[in-house]
């Protein structure tokens, strides 16, 4: 029984020496698993960011093109608005015009008529 108890022994001390290798062995393999998914995530973070600050300056610069617009309709319109006043102010003076012209004459046809 003596032999036996010392092969159970010289196992059970081999088997216990192996352990910790292979719990190390086991971590090391799950810390490189960690560190390539962390990896990826990054990878994949860096390229949306990259997408999300293009789209930005694609917005940024579609709003510059829509301001650069709508100034140029301000522009336009306040351009005919100002050319149609003074169509209308032309209107006006040649109307006061011939009232005071129209005046004049039925004011000399009053008195040539009393």
């Amino acid at each position: 029984m003596g032999l036996q108890a010392f092969l159970l022994l010289h196992a059970a001390t081999v088997a216990a020496r192996a352990l910790p290798v292979a719990i190390s062995a086991a971590a090391q393999t799950t810390g490189s698993a960690l560190v390539g998914q962390v990896a990826a995530v990054r990878t994949d973070l860096s390229g949306q960011t990259a997408a999300r600050k293009d789209l930005l300056s694609q917005v940024s610069a579609l709003r510059l093109d829509e301001t650069a617009i709508a100034n140029r309709a301000v522009n336009t319109t306040d351009r005919r608005t100002g050319d149609a006043l003074a169509r209308v102010d032309a209107a006006i003076r040649v109307t006061n015009t011939a009232v005071g012209a129209a005046n004049t004459q039925l004011t000399s046809a009053n008195g040539t008529l009393a």
